[in-house]
């Protein structure tokens, strides 16, 4: 594999990121009395991230690979599987029956929807994030929780297009991910940028 050039994420997604992950930790001990982001674990994720975004590149477009952009949905996924492949988040505290702790012990999963509606969001030049219906973040819940549960069994940590279940998965998620942005988000953007992504004139050089 050639030379892994500059991740774009770098600059303009991973400061959201990480906000994003700060702020659900502390949701998650305000609200459940319980949850810790481990660091190492969620640095990792991003450098797991960042090789599959290449290597995924690399698959599709080949000699192109440098000079081609893949959509947002795509780095979502991408996204999802490199935090449920090292599972940041922990429930700090032990298992329980108690339905009240539930989301202590799906943080992850939860911490990958949250991702995915702030970043739908910041690509539509919204200024706050939206929400999507109960029974459908339920069932995306679920699929993750599923998913999670799946790639604990393969014990692998990259992702690569070389892998069939790899490929397969970025691809489901990617189009599920558009399923929730084309059925929440209107077509027309707002004029205004979004505070997530500073400036909506960026975007372009962000999806890559």
């Amino acid at each position: 594999m050639s030379d892994i050039p500059k991740c774009t994420s770098r600059e303009y997604w991973w400061p959201t990121l990480r906000n994003i992950a700060h702020g659900f930790e502390q949701t998650l001990i305000k609200n459940y009395e319980g949850g810790q982001l481990d660091e190492q674990k969620f640095e990792e994720a991003l450098k797991i991230y960042e090789t599959g975004w290449w290597r995924f590149k690399e698959y599709v477009y080949r000699k192109k690979a440098k000079a081609e952009r893949i959509d947002i949905h795509k780095i979502i996924a991408i996204y999802i599987l490199s935090f449920l492949k090292t599972e940041p988040f922990c429930a700090g505290i032990s298992e329980t029956k108690d339905d009240g702790k539930e989301h202590l012990f799906l943080a992850n999963e939860d911490f990958c929807l949250a991702i995915t509606l702030a970043l739908i969001s910041a690509k539509a030049g919204r200024d706050e994030i939206f929400q999507i219906s109960k029974s459908d973040k339920d069932w995306f819940i679920i699929l993750l929780k599923n998913l999670n549960l799946k790639l604990k069994e393969s014990n692998r940590h990259i992702i690569s297009p070389d892998n069939p279940s790899d490929m397969v998965e970025v691809l489901s998620l990617s189009q599920i991910i558009y399923y929730i942005e084309k059925s929440y988000i209107s077509p027309n953007p707002t004029p205004q940028a979004s505070v997530l992504a500073n400036q909506q004139n960026r975007f372009p050089e962000v999806l890559s």
